[in-house]
């Protein structure tokens, strides 16, 4: 039974994938522009529609409410980036014009993400395993534990990354490798 439910609201939760990637484009945008407000507000779009969801329709649908407001209010984040971005005149045009060496350096640092954060994930499945096979109740503490964690390091990581990308952005492109150092230095 609990295999079913997990297999049906995947289905509802398949759209974030696209959409996760989609807001991560069109946040950067805006934070190498030093649009920062918007950036930063942009998730409370999608944490209203989860609210308004769960209390809304949470007595009809029940734990569906939640996925369809997490899927919705994703779809409204990127739908208000996107307005913002088009009235600022900075949404992306999307074109494809061949494997540039730009791409193909793009590609390969991809596939070095995308292993790191295999391997992270898999050490989370491993914690996962030994804490249910330590007993009842287990996995729901750790999992509590790591959101107590993972809630004080990405507000820390949100705005420190919000705050120095930029400075770090601009002084690259300018090869001040100087100035780059020294806000390293500062931040760490």
């Amino acid at each position: 039974q609990q295999l079913m439910l997990t297999r049906s609201l995947c289905s509802y939760l398949i759209p974030l994938i696209p959409l996760t990637g989609l807001s991560a484009i069109f946040t950067a945008v805006l934070t190498a522009r030093n649009r920062l407000a918007f950036a930063t507000l942009a998730p409370a779009v999608s944490t209203l529609f989860v609210i308004f969801s769960i209390y809304g329709f949470a007595h009809r649908w029940g734990i569906y409410a939640f996925a369809i407001g997490t899927t919705l209010g994703l779809a409204a984040q990127v739908v208000a980036l996107a307005v913002v971005l088009k009235r600022l005149d900075l949404l992306p045009r999307f074109q494809w014009s061949g494997f540039t060496p730009a791409i193909t350096s793009f590609l390969r640092q991809l596939v070095i993400v995308a292993v790191g954060s295999s391997i992270f994930n898999l050490t989370d499945m491993v914690d996962l395993y030994y804490a249910a096979a330590t007993g009842p109740g287990n996995v729901s503490a750790l999992n509590y534990g790591n959101k107590v964690v993972v809630m004080i390091v990405g507000l820390a990581g949100v705005a420190v990354t919000t705050a120095v990308l930029p400075h770090m952005s601009k002084a690259f492109s300018t090869r001040d490798f100087a100035g780059a150092k020294q806000i390293i230095h500062t931040y760490s």
